[in-house]
């Protein structure tokens, strides 16, 4: 599968070695791949602390309306029973 990474002396023998500058290639692509493995997870990191921001911003919006909607029903209330009471 891989024989193109390894050195043949003869072409029924079995690979030796990899080529110094193949496998310095494939030191190359593996360190290219733990680079983007690493950013990937940094990303995913980045999007979830965003979207839980935005989902505790949300909640404490949320919160603040219904406190207002509270005192707002509160004062109403209020209000009804002092004009029923004159």
């Amino acid at each position: 599968m891989f024989d193109f990474l390894f050195k043949h002396t003869h072409a029924h023998t079995k690979p030796t070695h990899i080529h110094a500058h193949t496998h310095h290639s494939l030191l190359f692509d593996l360190s290219f791949i733990v680079d983007l493995y690493n950013c990937k997870n940094l990303q995913a990191e980045a999007i979830r602390k965003i979207l839980g921001q935005d989902s505790n911003r949300k909640k404490k919006e949320d919160k603040i309306r219904k406190e207002r909607d509270e005192m707002a029903q509160v004062s109403n209330d209020t209000n009804d029973l002092i004009l029923s009471a004159t």
